[in-house]
């Protein structure tokens, strides 16, 4: 008789719990091992049972609405949200800023992380804490004459954020948390921000990016310290993001 025993990895394993519920997890291997008794007893699961057996756990634990538990990419503090090409600040690179998110239930001490660019130039962080749910602003400027008009968390020194560029996250241990690049085929709109969609989503995706429907400061649009226009929620759009994340 046939035997068919499936052992995830561990990159299957945190791609998973980034999009389900704590606890569901146990349920999930249950599903998929029901699923191949009952269509494929005597062969391997094939994809098309998995995807059926997958979006069957969708439906049983989200209810509609996906979590936002856990970031794809690394760590539960993501980079949430850039200001690449400000039109309202005294000039690009015065009115440019990066916010980050704390996706977790817990305090986090950012002391000796930092954010890397493409040209090697770092912002490094000292002594700030940021609350479960939290955002921390850093920015090149302090000066609202100068920046658009909003309070950045923390100023950088020699930082610049090109129209192609890359951002590297990594904690005090200077482990990467998170990284991602971008390029034209991104079209970054003058004067908008990038927000994420979702901070639980993968940041290398282009489909987690969009451009900030909410004007800030003096005209441009953007929300820096505070959840992003663009957030979504939505059981559609995490069964996407849920299923790219097993197939990539």
């Amino acid at each position: 008789m046939d035997t068919w025993t499936w052992r995830p990895t561990k990159t299957l394993e945190r791609r998973f719990n980034a999009v389900v519920p704590p606890g569901g997890y146990r349920l999930f291997f249950l599903l998929l091992d029901l699923g191949s008794f009952l269509f494929y007893p005597k062969s391997r699961v094939r994809r098309k049972g998995e995807s059926m057996i997958l979006l069957l756990t969708m439906l049983i634990l989200t209810n509609g609405v996906a979590p936002i538990g856990a970031s794809t990419d690394g760590g539960g503090l993501v980079i949430n949200e850039i200001m690449i090409d400000p039109q309202a600040s005294s000039s690009t690179e015065m009115g440019q800023w990066i916010e980050l998110y704390n996706n977790t239930s817990d305090w986090v001490d950012i002391s000796e992380w930092s954010i890397e660019n493409n040209r090697n130039e770092i912002i490094s962080f000292s002594s700030h804490v940021i609350p479960p749910g939290g955002y921390f602003v850093a920015g090149s400027s302090s000066l609202s004459l100068e920046n658009g008009n909003y309070t950045p968390d923390v100023v950088w020194g020699t930082f610049y954020l090109a129209l192609t560029g890359s951002l590297l996250l990594s904690n005090g241990d200077s482990d990467i948390q998170e990284f991602f690049s971008w390029n034209s085929s991104w079209d970054i709109e003058p004067g908008s921000s990038l927000e994420r969609l979702n901070p639980g989503w993968a940041a290398s995706d282009r489909g987690s990016w969009q451009h900030s429907t909410t004007v800030y400061g003096e005209g441009d649009k953007g929300t820096p310290g505070q959840q992003n226009s663009v957030f979504s929620n939505g059981f559609g759009q995490n069964t996407w993001a849920f299923i790219k994340a097993f197939v990539r």
